[in-house]
Formats: C-alpha cells, structure tokens, sequence
C-alpha cells in the first residue's frame, strides 16, 4: 500500500513539474494514471499498515494535496490567461467584420 502512496507522490511531483512548464496535454495523461493509482489505493486497507508506514502515507498524502492545490492554481490561471486571449481574438475578429462592411459601403 505505501509503494502505491510513494507511485501516486511521483507521479504527482511528475505532474506538477509538467504543469510549471505549460505541458497540459501530458498532465492530462498523467491525472488519468493517478485516479487508477487512487483507486487501487482507495481498494486497499489501512489496517496492514505499520505505524511507520502510515506515517510516511500521511506526509505524503498530505504533501500530494499540496501539490495537487498548486496545479490546480496554474491551471486556473492558464485558463483565465486563454479566456483573455480568447476574447480579445474575438473582439478583434469583430473589429474586423465591422470595419470590413463599413469599407465595403464606401467601396474601399
């Protein structure tokens, strides 16, 4: 059960390091890994843990979260950053079209 944890942190520092870099496509597969992961955790008991190791599942659990929370946090921003983008594209290609018609009326 702790190697599961240990896989689940790994592949968790793995996708926070992909989502520092804009790698979205790759933290997508990696997410898709970890809820296998989570499930087979989830599947497994508790009770064969020693007292060690579900020490060490804890900080590890709980250094996850916090990695997980800081992806979260980028991909937010990453959106946000898109929606921006996004409309003033938009805004832009309305601009456009406008100015288009316009000149078109006066024959330019």
């Amino acid at each position: 059960m702790i190697d599961l944890v240990k896989k689940l942190f790994e592949l968790t520092l793995e996708m926070k390091a992909l989502s520092d870099n804009g790698d979205w496509e790759t933290v997508e597969k990696l997410q898709q890994q970890r809820a296998v992961l989570l499930t087979h955790i989830q599947d497994t008991p508790f009770d064969e843990l020693t007292e060690t190791d579900t020490r060490e599942a804890a900080r590890l659990i709980k250094e996850i979260k916090r990695l997980e929370t800081q992806c979260e946090e980028q991909a937010t921003l990453q959106r946000n950053l898109l929606t921006q983008k996004h409309g003033k594209l938009s805004k832009g290609k309305a601009m456009q079209k406008a100015y288009g018609a316009h000149s078109n009326k006066f024959g330019r």
